[in-house]
């Protein structure tokens, strides 16, 4: 059995399910909250990790989403465009990328692209 400091308390069959149905098919990550309907304590990284210890698939689905979200919601930040590589890139040395275009190199696969 296990609960969040709310104290809504559910087995970690439950849990374990909640979690992957919350992951997988709805595409949350940061935002799932106790499995109390009534209840917005949002569940922390760590009790997820936990549930999800020995599945590595969904552990890779919900890092995604987290990555994804970094983001979509960092102005400063992109995916590296080149094949196969998956990177992210942070301009945080870019004074302004909004005011120029900036050709950026990403230091693993060494594709080079336009920030903008």
């Amino acid at each position: 059995m296990f609960s969040l400091k709310c104290k809504h308390t559910f087995c970690n069959d439950c849990w374990k399910g909640y979690l992957i149905n919350k992951i997988i098919n709805e595409g949350l990550a940061q935002t799932i909250a106790c499995p109390d309907l009534q209840c917005e304590i949002l569940v922390d990284d760590e009790t997820i990790t936990k549930f999800l210890d020995d599945n590595e698939f969904v552990k890779h689905i919900y890092t995604k989403i987290i990555l994804n979200s970094y983001v979509e919601n960092n102005p400063r930040a992109r995916w590296c465009p080149g094949k196969k590589c998956g990177c992210i890139i942070n301009a945080t040395s870019l004074t302004s990328a909004y005011n120029y275009a900036q050709l950026i190199t990403c230091d693993h696969c060494q594709t080079s692209f336009c920030f903008q």
